[in-house]
C-alpha cells in the first residue's frame, strides 16, 4: 500500500512497469492520480506488488491499482474502493506485468482483504471484461470465493493499428470534402498538435472555453461543461500539463483563420493513445469541424510508429468513432467484496448498482424509439402551422 506521492517517486519503475504491462492506463498514470488526490481532497490507496517480498533497490514493479474511498455510484451510505480514482477517467484497469497477471491480482485482492482501514466493497467501472485482464481477473476472484456482479457489459470503438482501415463510403468521403471546403471559405484551415507544458496549458484554456460555450456550458442533463465545476477545472489543470511534461498527453487543435474550431485532449501511456476529450465550435456545426478534426487524428494514430492502440473512450459503440475506428474494446463494471460470500452491504451496494444501471438502459431504450417519432410528430405539425398561417395571409381574390 502506497500513498500518491510514494507512487509519483517511483517514476523509473513505473515506466518500466509500463513497458512489459499487458494493459496499459493512462488514467492511472501517477500525475493523474496525485491530481485527482489534491483536487478531490479524499483519500487514494494505490496497491502495488513487487518482485521481491520488499521494496529493495533491485526489486521490480509488477502491478499497480489506485482507489478511492468514496460512495458507490447509488449514493448508498456505505464506503467502498473504487477504480478509476475520477469520475471524468475512462478506464479502470489495473496496470501488470503480463507474465505475472493471476499472481499480483490475487496478492491485490488479499491486501484490501487483510487490511483494516480499507472498505472490503470493490465498485469497478470500465475495466476489461475480455482478454488476458479480463480472464485473470475472473480467476482471482473465482480462486478467492469471490462473488462478482457484472454489470453494464459494453463495447467502445477502439484503433488496431495491426487491423484493417475502416473504408469509407464515397457519400461520406465527399461529404467531409464539402465540410472541409465549406470551412476554409472563413480562412485558413491548420492542424497543430501541442505538446510542450506550456502549449498544453494554453490550448487547455482555449479547450474549456470552447466547451463551455456550448450546450454543455448551459448544464443539461446530458453533462456539463468542465469550468462549471471549479475542482474539476482545476484537475484538468492540474493534470493535463503535468502529463504533457512526461510526453503523456497533447491537445491537437483544427483552426481557421488562426482561431481553434476543434480540439481533442489525447493521452498516451505505453504504446495506446487515449482520446480522452473533445470539444468544437458548435455555430459551425454545419461544417463539422469535430469530425474533420476526427478524420485528422485518426490519419496521424495510423501513421504513427509508436502506437498498437487508439481507446476512444467512448461509453458506448457509438458517434462518428464507431464508424471510423473499426476495433472494439469490451469493458464493464463490476462490484465484489473481497470476503468470501455475500455481505449485506454487498447485496445494497450491488442492488443500488444495478437498478441504477437498469434504469439507465430503459431511458435509452425509451429514448431511441420514441424521441424520432416525436421529433417527426413536432415537424408535421409545424409544417401543417405555416401553411395554415399562410392560408391565412393570402389575398381574397
Amino acid at each position: 500500500m502506497a500513498t500518491c506521492e510514494r507512487f509519483a517517486a517511483l517514476e523509473s519503475e513505473w515506466r518500466d512497469l509500463v513497458r512489459r504491462a499487458a494493459v496499459t492506463n493512462a488514467f492511472l498514470e501517477p500525475a493523474l492520480v496525485c491530481a485527482a488526490a489534491a483536487c478531490s481532497g479524499r483519500a487514494i490507496h494505490v496497491l502495488l506488488a513487487w518482485e521481491a517480498a520488499s521494496c529493495c533497490a533491485d526489486a521490480r514493479l509488477l502491478g499497480a491499482w489506485a482507489f478511492l474511498v468514496c460512495r458507490p455510484s447509488s449514493g448508498l451510505p456505505i464506503p467502498v474502493l473504487t477504480s478509476p480514482v475520477h469520475d471524468h477517467a475512462a478506464l479502470g484497469t489495473p496496470v501488470i506485468d503480463g507474465a505475472f497477471l493471476l499472481p499480483v491480482l490475487d496478492r491485490f485482492l488479499k491486501a484490501i482483504r487483510d487490511a483494516p482501514d480499507l472498505p472490503k466493497i470493490v465498485e469497478l467501472h470500465a475495466v476489461h471484461r475480455a482478454g488476458p485482464m479480463g480472464k485473470a481477473l475472473q480467476m482471482a476472484c473465482h480462486a478467492l470465493d469471490i462473488r462478482v456482479f457484472h454489470l453494464d457489459p459494453r463495447r467502445r470503438p477502439c484503433l488496431d493499428a495491426a487491423a484493417p482501415a475502416v473504408p469509407m463510403s464515397r457519400s461520406r468521403a465527399k461529404a467531409l470534402r464539402q465540410k472541409r471546403r465549406r470551412l476554409a471559405e472563413e480562412g485558413a484551415v491548420c492542424l497543430s498538435q501541442s505538446t510542450r507544458p506550456d502549449d498544453v496549458a494554453a490550448d487547455l484554456e482555449a479547450f474549456l472555453a470552447l466547451e463551455a460555450a456550448g450546450w454543455k456550458g448551459r448544464g443539461t442533463r446530458r453533462g456539463q461543461a468542465i469550468l462549471r465545476t471549479p475542482n474539476l477545472a482545476a484537475f484538468f489543470r492540474a493534470a493535463v500539463p503535468a502529463l504533457s511534461a512526461s510526453g503523456l498527453a497533447s491537445i491537437s487543435t483544427l483552426s481557421v483563420a488562426g482561431r481553434p474550431v476543434a480540439l481533442q485532449l489525447v493521452l498516451t501511456s505505453g504504446r495506446t493513445a487515449f482520446t480522452w476529450k473533445t470539444a468544437y465550435d458548435e455555430t459551425r456545426r454545419a461544417c463539422g469541424p469535430g469530425l474533420l478534426l476526427l478524420e485528422d487524428v485518426t490519419a496521424s494514430f495510423q501513421a504513427s510508429r509508436t502506437l498498437d492502440l487508439a481507446d476512444s473512450c467512448n461509453h458506448r459503440d457509438d458517434g462518428y468513432m464507431a464508424e471510423f475506428w473499426s476495433g472494439r474494446v469490451d469493458v464493464g463494471d463490476a462490484v465484489f467484496d473481497v470476503r468470501p460470500g455475500r455481505s449485506p452491504a454487498l447485496c445494497l451496494v450491488a442492488g443500488g448498482a444495478l437498478m441504477q444501471w437498469r434504469l439507465k438502459s430503459l431511458a435509452r431504450a425509451l429514448k431511441a424509439r420514441w424521441l424520432p417519432r416525436l421529433r417527426h410528430i413536432w415537424l408535421r405539425a409545424a409544417k401543417i402551422g405555416r401553411a395554415k398561417a399562410a392560408g391565412r395571409e393570402m389575398p381574397v381574390p
